[in-house]
């Protein structure tokens, strides 16, 4: 009878969690996601879940298909699932890749190597893959899903490794479909290419080894138009098949949040466009292959609606705890507990040193739930169209050896995003943190977060003529505008632009050359941005670059280049400072909700900070959310751990 009692009981508690779960909205399970802090353990196999509730562990990974160990193992204990749709699937992500694919090209340069096996534009693939999806996503219905990924590692060739594909039938069709849109003439095309097709059915795409023979002799200043918008095709093409993928799920399961985890840096190959991903709102979970400035990036392209997710190996130290913390204070909300073979977990795979960790995260996420990051009226600009101007600019050096430039490689070595990165370490010395606007809205005519105060262009170097006029709109009007040397220097096709003048302020690019296809770290302290009053607005010349603002420069460099920034941005109504001094290696956050809320972190791992925080006017008392202690401001700032206080007037 007492076991008949139980088996009941049970079946009853699943039932009504069924209910509860299936009865649950997207909207309800996003403000769930945003509302806490939700680690996800790697290991699948947990003798007792309880263990894992005390250790502040949310979720589990789960990679079994429907009706499998995982689905049985959930109904015994309910514990949420992060459920995986493809892991290392051989489709979306080429396993062999680096050994078979980019080995053979870099030894016989043959093009018939450069069709993608299994390609991505055969329709028996693409059925597949839809299928698979459709199956997880209507078998983990009724399941509490934290979400469902539907892209692990994927990639149209291998993370951002370089090489041209997919150039089968199948993609050659689609890409001359594709240019039909944009040519209404073969003519128009060869003009813009520089070519002599005759037709679009002959027309085929210069790949990166000619276009690199073609043009390098007129660098900068180079016609890649033709190599160009293969590579947008590519992008493109990936990015809508994620975004299907997506749709699929929504379809079967429309309260489960999609989710992409792994993706590349922004490059010319691999396929990911981060805004053109999160230019709709398909995607609503996402984790990066860890690069410059990605959580920011993430966060400032969404407004925080895609929340942030990374892999937390604590293998990596204090390093990893510091980087979760301030990962955390851009948006993140879950990661994948990464401890296996560490050291760092029990038997039962519970973490040893992170538990307070979460706790402090999951306490702060719901007081900042809904609040805005302070941005101080700034935004930056992401623009994929650069991102291939500059790897195709940036790979000079490499010649023909490209496709050795691994993810690892591409990330050290990718100027563009190393200046994005270096921005982003800057502006959060200055307690500003700040929203990204897409080149695609650009194009459109329309700032998607609201017209700012200041835009940042930097590395904006294929600007479209539609963009051009909108931001000389804006300038006019009383924008302010931050550019470098290499702003508009080719147009939205990849072509450069025959004036030597930068558009707008009509200055010569006196140091284009010295500074292309290098990381450049150098700052004269005795260089003054230039400022160019245009109608009611300007146009600001920094003379000075960010790139690994807090990794690679000197103290003084930082200083020189920070002095001028801070000078176009104006005061804040707070100062931080150290023994009396301008502070740096602090990122600084505001939160605004019903009320006030300052976070503050330090950059550099093992580093403890006393600084002196003060507000202008009257003032105000600081109450450290933890432990409700108030203070005056005097702060002792703990290693490898944020602190956040409620600003009370």
């Amino acid at each position: 009878m007492k076991a008949i009692f139980f088996v009941s009981f049970f079946l009853l508690v699943s039932i009504l969690s069924f209910s509860q779960e299936s009865s649950r909205s997207l909207d309800e399970n996003m403000k769930r996601l945003k509302q806490g802090y939700f680690p996800v353990t790697m290991r699948r196999k947990i003798d007792d879940s309880k263990k894992y509730n005390e250790h502040k562990i949310f979720s589990r990974i789960c990679v079994q298909e429907p009706k499998g160990p995982d689905l049985i193992q959930y109904k015994k204990d309910g514990m949420p699932l992060y459920v995986y749709i493809f892991d290392g699937d051989g489709i979306l992500y080429l396993k062999d890749f680096w050994k078979t694919s980019r080995k053979k090209f870099m030894e016989t340069r043959s093009t018939k190597l450069l069709i993608r096996s299994p390609s991505l534009f055969d329709k028996a693939v693409q059925s597949s893959l839809f299928g698979r999806v459709r199956k997880f996503a209507k078998g983990y219905k009724n399941t509490d899903v934290l979400a469902m990924c539907v892209a692990h590692e994927a990639s149209m060739t291998s993370f951002s490794s370089p090489l041209d594909f997919d150039i089968s039938k199948n993609a050659l069709n689609e890409f001359r479909i594709f240019l039909k849109s944009r040519y209404s003439k073969i003519a128009d095309l060869n003009k813009a290419w520089s070519t002599t097709f005759k037709n679009f059915s002959s027309l085929e795409p210069i790949l990166t080894d000619e276009i690199m023979d073609r043009e390098y002799g007129n660098y900068p200043y180079m016609n890649l138009a033709p190599w160009f918008e293969f590579r947008e095709f590519s992008d493109n093409s990936f990015i809508d098949l994620v975004h299907k993928l997506s749709d699929i799920v929504r379809e079967e399961s429309p309260a489960t949040p999609t989710s992409v985890t792994v993706t590349a840096v922004p490059s010319a190959f691999g396929g990911w466009d981060y805004g053109r991903l999160l230019n709709k709102d398909k995607i609503n979970v996402l984790e990066t292959y860890e690069f410059p400035g990605d959580k920011g990036l993430i966060r400032g392209l969404t407004k925080g609606n895609t929340v942030n997710v990374c892999s937390l190996y604590t293998g990596r130290g204090n390093s990893m705890k510091l980087r979760a913390w301030r990962n955390f204070l851009n948006g993140e909300r879950s990661n994948f507990f990464a401890g296996r073979g560490t050291g760092n977990f029990n038997k039962d795979g519970r973490p040893k040193e992170y538990q307070a960790e979460f706790d402090r995260m999951n306490k702060m996420a719901k007081l900042i739930y809904g609040a805005e990051i302070e941005d101080g009226g700034v935004r930056m600009i992401y623009s994929q169209p650069s991102v291939r101007c500059y790897w195709f600019i940036d790979t000079k050096p490499d010649g023909k050896t490209y496709p050795n430039r691994g993810s690892s490689f591409e990330i050290k070595h990718n100027t563009y995003m190393q200046v994005l990165g270096g921005w982003q370490d800057l502006l959060g010395e200055l307690g500003c943190h700040p929203l990204f606007e897409s080149n695609l809205d650009l194009e459109k005519g329309a700032f998607k977060h609201g017209v700012p105060k200041v835009l940042i262009a930097n590395r904006f170097c294929s600007v479209s003529k539609n963009e051009l006029l909108f931001i000389e709109k804006y300038v006019t009007q009383g924008g302010t505008l931050i550019i470098d040397e290499s702003f508009a220097l080719f147009d939205g096709k990849g072509n450069a632009r025959i004036n030597n003048n930068i558009p707008l302020i009509n200055k010569p690019r006196t140091k284009l050359r010295a500074t292309f296809g290098q990381v450049d770290l150098k700052n004269s302290t005795k260089e003054k941005a230039e400022i160019i009053t245009i109608g009611k607005g300007k146009v600001v010349l920094l003379n000075g670059t960010v790139s690994r603002y807090g990794a690679g420069q000197s103290m003084e460099e930082r200083s020189a280049i920070r002095t001028r920034v801070e000078n176009v941005l104006g005061d804040n109504n707070f100062t931080v400072l150290e023994e009396g001094k301008k502070v740096f290696d602090i990122d600084i956050y505001r939160f605004k909700n019903e009320k006030n809320y300052i976070a503050l972190v330090p950059t550099k791992h093992d580093v403890q900070k006393n600084i002196s925080l003060k507000f202008k006017g009257k003032g105000a008392v600081l109450k450290n959310t933890y432990t409700s202690k108030t203070n005056d401001g005097e702060i002792s700032l703990p290693k490898n751990r944020a602190l956040m206080f409620e600003i009370i007037k």
